[in-house]
């Protein structure tokens, strides 16, 4: 199915280039054809190591329980949030991990990705206290993005409501659905969730 979205032209434009290659394992990916994704992620990292197919294979490698491999794709990769950790459920050794993230690394593309996973651990630690509060600092990272309507206040009710207080996350709830646009709904689907 992927192939009948993809050309060879890129692979003919730049056949030493790693990103026609990236490109086409994503499709694969998208289609559910996760070993043919593979393969082009592998073709990719053979042009550039450091390249974002190495954490992509890190996460495949996640998925088959092939935890040593899935290691060595991220560190090919500079990926650094403890995945590996997470999936095993060592929660503790995951969150001193993100602690020791030093703070210029914690954004990736532009987003408070470490905040948003630590929030995630704590949530799985039932450290309610320690999530609300790294809900409350990835809704001011987040509200830096001028087009972020939302900003992490979900997260944030989602805290209220673990730490025993409804009614403030139903006002943020509410807050929420006057600054969405009714034109967008996949905006829409995360406040209904």
């Amino acid at each position: 199915v992927a192939t009948s979205y993809w050309n060879d032209n890129p692979l003919k434009l730049a056949p030493g280039e790693y990103n026609p290659y990236d490109s086409r394992g994503d499709i694969h990916a998208m289609f559910g054809e996760y070993d043919s994704s593979r393969v082009w992620y592998l073709k990719a990292i053979g042009f550039r190591r450091d390249f974002f197919s190495a954490m992509k294979l890190g996460f495949d490698a996640i998925v088959h329980r092939s935890y040593k491999e899935a290691e060595q794709y991220f560190q090919m990769s500079g990926f650094q949030l403890p995945v590996i950790e997470i999936h095993r459920g060592q929660l503790k050794a995951a969150q001193k991990k993100l602690t020791d993230i030093p703070s210029g690394q914690m954004f990736f593309q532009g987003q408070p990705f470490v905040v948003l996973e630590h929030t995630h651990v704590a949530y799985e630690a039932a450290e309610y206290p320690e999530m609300l509060r790294l809900a409350k600092e990835l809704s001011v990272q987040l509200k830096k993005n001028p087009q972020d309507k939302i900003y992490g206040r979900d997260y944030l009710a989602w805290a209220w409501v673990k730490n025993g207080n409804p009614t403030q996350a139903h006002k943020i709830l509410d807050e929420i659905q006057k600054d969405l646009d009714a034109k967008l709904p996949h905006l829409q689907v995360v406040l209904d969730y």
